[in-house]
């Protein structure tokens, strides 16, 4: 369940470049599943990849990681603290 292809892609990434919203869910939800956090060789996370790919059904499945809360910090709208609380509230 948590083992990568040759360019270091779970399966949860690889659902999330073919957009199976269907798929994300299921692999987020089983419980043996303990990687998603996990970054591909080219440093991505799967949330990152819905956000490259602007899918909005799986930015919000998604839980933030280490990249969103350093975005939220250095935003210059003074709404760091709110921005971080929300990121750290995410299912």
């Amino acid at each position: 369940m948590n083992k990568t292809n040759e360019s270091k892609m779970t399966i949860l990434h690889a659902a999330v470049k073919c957009g199976n919203v269907a798929v994300c869910t299921l692999v987020k939800m089983d419980k043996r599943f303990t990687k998603v956090h996990a970054l591909t060789g080219d440093g991505q996370t799967a949330r990152d990849l819905a956000e490259t790919q602007g899918n909005d059904t799986l930015i919000e499945l998604l839980p933030p990681g280490a990249h969103q809360l350093f975005a939220a910090v250095e935003a210059k709208d003074g709404d760091a603290a709110k921005k971080c609380e929300s990121i750290l509230k995410h299912p």
